[in-house]
């Protein structure tokens, strides 16, 4: 019985390691007014500018948004509400397993006006995924054998 539960364990943590394991990379964020309230319901596109792949989604209620499973590359982000400028941030090197955080300020205009920023000073590498690993394998490596 106990080997029959060792070998359990060891098929579930070896599940979870290769299910780890991943080619894709995501961006994810949050979107706010110029007063720092969220913005829901604004749409984040990420478009890659070697395949010209468009990724799209939305803020939720909390402002917050991810854009999963991006293929390694480079990106051009854009962010789009009513009553904001567009915001439009190029030059986003995504890679594989990384998990880029990129948080984003509207400034109140028409949607046709853009801001477009070009220096990577304002978005950040998550550290649970900065060595390449990500965060549930982390986990699974530190749990205690039995």
């Amino acid at each position: 019985m106990r080997l029959a539960l060792k070998a359990c364990c060891c098929l579930l943590i070896l599940t979870g390691i290769a299910v780890a394991q991943t080619d894709r990379g995501t961006i994810t964020g949050t979107v706010s007014d110029p007063a720092g309230a969220v913005i829901p319901g604004a749409t984040v596109q990420a478009k890659n500018i070697g395949t010209s792949a468009e990724y799209t989604g939305a803020t939720t209620t909390t402002g917050n948004y991810t854009l999963a499973q991006l293929p390694p590359g480079v990106y051009q982000v854009t962010v789009s509400m009513s009553g904001f400028k567009t915001f439009v941030r190029q030059g986003i090197t995504v890679q594989a397993a990384q998990i880029y955080r990129i948080d984003i300020n509207l400034e109140v205009g028409a949607i046709s006006e853009t801001v477009t920023v070009t220096e990577d000073a304002a978005w950040t590498i998550c550290r649970s995924c900065r060595s390449g690993r990500a965060p549930v394998q982390t986990a699974v490596s530190e749990t205690p054998t039995l």
